[in-house]
Formats: C-alpha cells, sequence, structure tokens
C-alpha cells in the first residue's frame, strides 16, 4: 500500500539502521507527504539527511519539526549540531542552550555547546562550562570532549585530556580520535593506529573514519610520487 504512513515509517528505520540514509531520506519524505503535520517524520528525515551529508536540508526538516512540536527537544538538540556543522556558532549556541537549560543534554551535546562557544571566541565560558561538567560527572565521555574542543587552542591541554582519558579508558573512541589529529603532521603511522582503535571501539565514529581515509589517501599519493 504506497499510501500507508506506517509502512514507510518502518521502512525509514530499518534503511537508516542499514546505513542507507539515501534510501531512508526518500522514505522519510513519503511520510511527511501523507502526514506533513506529524513533527516525527520531519525529525526522522532530518536525521536521515543528516547522515547522507545534507545538513543544509536537515536543517530545514528539523525546523519544520520544531514548528510542529516546539517542545521536541530531540529535534532541537539535532537542529543545534547541524547548525555547528554549517557554522551557524550562535544558532547553535541557542539552541544547544535551551536543551541544556532543560537538563537534557549528554557530554556529545555539552561539547558542542562549548565548541560553539569556542567558535565565538568565548574560551573562558567553554572552558567554565566543562569545569561545570566534570564537576558534577567526571567522567572520560567529557574529558575527551573537552580535549577535542581544545585541540584548535590548547593542543598541549587537549593532549593531557586525552592520555588521561586512555590511561582510564584504553580504548575510549573519541580520545584516539583526538590523539590521531594531535599526531598527524608528524607521525602518519600512530595517526591511522589511533584511528583504526577509535573505528574498532565505535564504528559509528565518522569523523574518524573520514580522516582516516584522508590519511590513506595521503599515503597513496605519496607512494605514487616516490615511483
Amino acid at each position: 500500500d504506497l499510501t500507508s504512513f506506517w509502512a514507510w515509517f518502518a521502512l525509514g528505520h530499518c534503511h537508516f539502521e542499514q546505513g542507507r540514509f539515501e534510501d531512508a531520506v526518500a522514505d522519510f519524505t513519503a511520510c511527511v507527504v501523507s502526514r506533513p503535520d506529524f513533527a516525527w517524520g520531519h525529525f526522522n528525515r532530518g536525521l536521515a539527511l543528516a547522515r547522507a551529508a545534507r545538513p543544509r536540508e536537515a536543517l530545514e526538516a528539523y525546523t519544520r519539526a520544531l514548528i510542529l512540536d516546539p517542545t521536541f527537544t530531540e529535534a532541537r538538540a539535532n537542529r543545534g549540531l547541524v547548525e555547528l556543522e554549517l557554522d551557524m556558532s550562535d544558532r547553535a549556541e541557542a539552541d544547544l542552550r535551551d536543551v541544556a537549560r532543560q537538563g537534557k543534554a549528554d557530554a556529545r551535546l555539552a561539547a558542542a555547546l562549548a565548541d560553539a562557544l569556542m567558535r565565538q571566541d568565548k574560551g573562558t565560558e567553554a572552558e567554565r562550562l566543562f569545569d561545570d561538567l566534570l564537576a558534577r560527572s567526571p567522567s572520560p565521555d567529557i574529558r575527551a570532549a573537552r580535549g577535542v574542543v581544545r585541540l584548535a587552542s590548547d593542543p598541549a591541554s587537549a593532549e593531557r585530556d586525552f592520555r588521561a582519558v586512555l590511561a582510564e579508558a584504553p580504548e575510549h573512541a573519541l580520545a584516539h580520535y583526538g590523539m590521531a589529529r594531535l599526531v598527524r603532521s608528524r607521525d602518519r603511522d600512530a595517526a591511522l593506529a589511533h584511528l583504526d582503535r577509535a573505528i574498532a571501539a565505535d564504528p559509528g565514529l565518522y569523523e574518524a573514519v573520514e580522516l582516516r581515509a584522508l590519511e590513506r589517501a595521503k599515503g597513496s599519493l605519496t607512494l605514487s610520487a616516490r615511483r
């Protein structure tokens, strides 16, 4: 039944879980055509668009979900992440602060909020945010997230964060990814080793997958030039 909303909705979830994000976009597009007033259809379409590397369209989908349901916290959080990806740091800050005020910001969202602050030259506020988070919950996830945010402005402190995390949790994916970014300019093999461990620990850490692909491509170009 091509008009069945729930059939398309379930199929979209199947395709999304299989990593077939463009197919999931098509499924959830059928959902929003069938029921344009249902916020979850727009939200799931936004998720699929974001994973299909179509952030501007994802932003529109999340915004539509929020117009239909302004209390849709998940849509606001994900819109904040997409706004950060699109370098709309002031808008990302507003959305992520709203989520944080509701007490629903996890380590990933807190790191994104800190990143948004850093991009607006609010480094002191970002550090204070992490200090508060670590005082309340001294988790490796939060410390690794702080390290990633510190990479550009304070690489020495970032390295201390990553090493402290790996001492406590040797297979922490984000810490290995951060170390790879730190050492890639001077030791490509070490960077690749860190990226291999990051992806083994978390295959969904797409930043690590992308960086490993880039490093492998650079290695292939170097070999070709030598030949």
